[in-house]
């Protein structure tokens, strides 16, 4: 999805967009993710909630439930080593205890170990075939695998077993999201949307599949449903960009006022309000809008991308390349490499086409025309150092 939010004359040049445009694409990825986790988290932020208690038990003197008991406290902690140990143990007591299987799973799933993951939910299906819950952490652990059928096929069980679930229908929707299955996602949030007509961010999260589809007036009612429910940050960057797409340019950065009010010391809000600013051609607002996001942020690359484009647009070239150079040391520092190289072609390509040169050094059939050298006789131009 690519976001048209500068102006004629720099949409022209394709790889001048890309930087300054990059960070507003990644807000849009970034404000999905978290909603996501906000909304579903990964298999182990809701199983504390889904399994049922285990039963009070004495086993060779050690009370099994008190055990199990201890052992989900230590999960919700994030205590998963010392979870893991006390699951064992149940386990090791009460070898057919099909919930303990499922929780040390998640902790092995909280600790990276897919794999020890998948087997302990192995165990736990095998000893309850109906539970729907473990299901859904297999399909999860599969998934992060790389193993794609397996783990919708996991999903798909656990909402037969459970379609009541809305949680079920969460994870896979993400899941169908990821795979670009925009309208089997926007069914699956349609479901738990209707198991939780109250869950504000299960319209972002739908809204944001509509977008992805150019269902823009759906994604904003969906937006707008979310902020009455749970007035939201996010909300209103995911409406801003809806509405710079049907050229509502004035109600995107309205969204964004609206956003720093809320929370004012958010660098990407005066980023992106500074973008949206230089489209209406109010350059001064917008570089006022960067420098605020590098005050908040001093190794902010992308601000200082935007804000040297702007100058440069407006014939501060030095300090326009200046800042672009900034924004390339600060890429490079941080790893991002393919942003970096992008920055270093636009530094070149505007000191291609700017360069200054000396008329009267050049032969008679040569004029400079915009910064760039014209051979009078219909030859190519092009530009000298």
């Amino acid at each position: 999805m690519v976001l048209s939010i500068f102006p004629p004359a720099w949409r022209t040049k394709q790889p001048l967009i890309k930087i300054a445009s990059q960070f507003a694409s990644k807000f849009l990825l970034i404000v999905l993710v978290g909603s996501c986790a906000y909304l579903c988290g990964s298999p182990n932020s809701f199983s504390y909630l889904l399994l049922p208690p285990a039963y009070s038990e004495t086993i060779g003197g050690t009370d099994v439930d008190a055990l199990f008991v201890q052992a989900k406290s230590k999960y919700a902690k994030k205590d998963y080593k010392g979870a893991i140990a006390d699951f064992t143990e149940v386990i090791r007591l009460k070898p057919d205890f099909a919930d303990a299987y499922a929780y040390r799973g998640n902790a092995k799933s909280a600790l990276r170990d897919k794999q020890g993951a998948i087997t302990d939910f192995n165990t736990a299906i095998q000893l309850k075939p109906d539970f729907a819950s473990a299901y859904s952490y297999r399909g999860s652990s599969k998934l992060s695998l790389g193993d794609k059928q397996g783990g919708m096929a996991d999903y798909n069980t656990a909402i037969r077993l459970n379609p009541d679930d809305a949680d079920l229908y969460i994870g896979r929707g993400i899941e169908l999201y990821y795979s670009k299955d925009y309208k089997g996602a926007i069914a699956d949030y349609s479901t738990v949307i209707r198991l939780r007509p109250n869950l504000a961010s299960a319209y972002s999260v739908r809204g944001t599949a509509k977008s992805a589809l150019g269902d823009r007036q759906g994604a904003i009612a969906d937006y707008n449903t979310a902020m009455r429910l749970k007035p939201d940050l996010n909300n209103y960057g995911l409406r801003a960009f809806e509405k710079q797409e049907l050229g509502d340019i004035q109600g995107a950065i309205n969204d964004y006022n609206i956003a720093i009010s809320l929370k004012p010391d958010n660098s990407s809000n005066y980023h992106i309000r500074g973008i949206l600013k230089r489209k209406l051609g109010n350059t001064q607002g917008a570089i006022s809008d960067y420098n605020t996001a590098i005050s908040l942020q001093p190794d902010f690359a992308g601000a200082y991308s935007s804000r040297g484009l702007t100058k440069y647009s407006l014939g501060d070239s030095q300090n326009g390349l200046t800042d672009l150079k900034i924004s390339a040391i600060l890429y490079q520092k941080q790893g991002k490499e393919n942003d970096y190289r992008e920055t270093v072609k636009i530094i070149q390509q505007l000191n291609a086409q700017f360069v200054r040169i000396d008329e009267s050094k050049l032969p008679a059939n040569f004029m400079i025309w915009r910064g760039r050298v014209i051979n009078l006789n219909g030859l190519s131009g092009r530009g000298q150092q």
